[in-house]
């Protein structure tokens, strides 16, 4: 569902980055068509900004672990405790689709080829 919503997301600042520049007749459409990019680009932010809290939180998990006294801790508890650091050691994070991790880096990977669609969009409209 993820990889859906950041495709489209990514073809829709396409689109309204595009009515943007060409299509405006009133300042009223402008003010609806950028309403409606912040609201996408918010939406998009807020995935990926929790998919990189959710990333550098589980790397900071091993380091709590190792760090909260476990040499004064029952032997049950220590070894519990190695198999939560094992476990920290693989990422956890946001997945679209098991294809890549959403982060603030897949967000801007997005705008980026937001941007380059618009301009192949634009140069089209141009020559027509």
């Amino acid at each position: 569902m993820m990889l859906a919503q950041y495709l489209a997301s990514t073809f829709m600042f396409c689109i309204v980055g595009f009515q943007l520049s060409i299509l405006l007749k009133t300042p009223y459409d402008f003010c609806i068509l950028l309403t409606y990019c912040g609201c996408l680009g918010t939406q998009l932010f807020l995935f990926s900004w929790f998919g990189s809290y959710l990333t550098t939180s589980s790397f900071d998990v091993s380091l709590t672990a190792y760090e909260c006294g476990w040499y004064d801790a029952p032997v049950q508890f220590q070894k519990e405790l190695i198999f939560i650091i094992q476990r920290s050691h693989r990422t956890l994070g946001i997945t679209a689709s098991k294809f890549y991790y959403i982060s603030i880096e897949s967000f801007a990977k997005a705008l980026s080829s937001a941007m380059s669609y618009f301009t192949l969009l634009n140069s089209l409209y141009g020559e027509s």
